[in-house]
């Protein structure tokens, strides 16, 4: 996949329009810097939508997470920023519950986006045309 490709089936993920078992195959299948590629995008479009330190136990609950795994716990752990890039740096076992959380959190901050700003319309093209 290119990287048009992957910030395209982020942002289908993101709105439900690809299945996230799909998108756990597809995470899956990748090489780890690849992988760690994709957690630092996903980080970079929930904080352009607005992630905000509240979301995260919505996130942790969307994701269908324990609390108590560690992204979890560190993502919970302080300011939102810095506690990210730890969740991009954890190791490889942690790498599926990572991008299952970091997908969560765009998912949140992205519909609240959706909701507030772009509810009468908006021309970003990554959401989809209702």
């Amino acid at each position: 996949m290119t990287a048009e490709q992957d910030v395209f089936l982020l942002n289908q993920l993101a709105q439900g329009l690809a299945s996230e078992d799909e998108g756990r195959r597809w995470f899956r299948q990748l090489a780890s810097g690849e992988q760690r590629d994709v957690l630092s995008k996903l980080w970079l479009f929930a904080a352009q939508a607005g992630a905000r330190e509240s979301d995260v136990d919505a996130a942790i609950a969307r994701a269908k997470l324990k609390p108590s795994f560690t992204p979890c716990v560190v993502l919970r752990n302080g300011r939102l920023k810095i506690q990210a890039a730890k969740v991009i740096d954890l190791p490889l076992e942690e790498r599926e519950k990572s991008f299952r959380l970091l997908l969560a959190l765009f998912q949140v901050a992205d519909e609240r986006r959706r909701n507030e700003e772009c509810r009468n319309g908006c021309t970003h093209w990554w959401h989809a045309k209702q």
